[in-house]
């Protein structure tokens, strides 16, 4: 699983790399414009910040379906031990009858 985070994080990297040094360049007239490092810089720093909310998105989720679970497992252990409960009050109910 880590394996696969690593290689997300890669995969990210590389395509934002890619995407900003693509980019035009800045004429000599415009010096103020950003560089290819600072677009790189920029890029990155974006892809982390992405890849950093997509896992603690995927982490929210994982918690919210646990909970999710747990909550529907304990529904289905009280309505059996409800079924249990009343199967044994028909039985001594039958008993009681018998008995008399």
């Amino acid at each position: 699983m880590k394996q696969g985070r690593v290689w997300l994080v890669a995969m990210a990297l590389m395509v934002a790399a890619g995407g900003a040094l693509a980019a035009d360049r800045p004429s000599a007239a415009d010096a103020a414009a950003p560089t290819v490092t600072d677009r790189v810089e920029s890029a990155v720093v974006g892809a982390v910040e992405a890849t950093r909310e997509g896992i603690h998105t995927g982490a929210r989720a994982a918690v919210l379906g646990a909970e999710h679970g747990a909550r529907a497992a304990g529904h289905g252990i009280e309505r059996g031990a409800q079924a249990v409960g009343r199967f044994v009050e028909r039985m001594g109910q039958k008993i009681r009858e018998i008995a008399s």
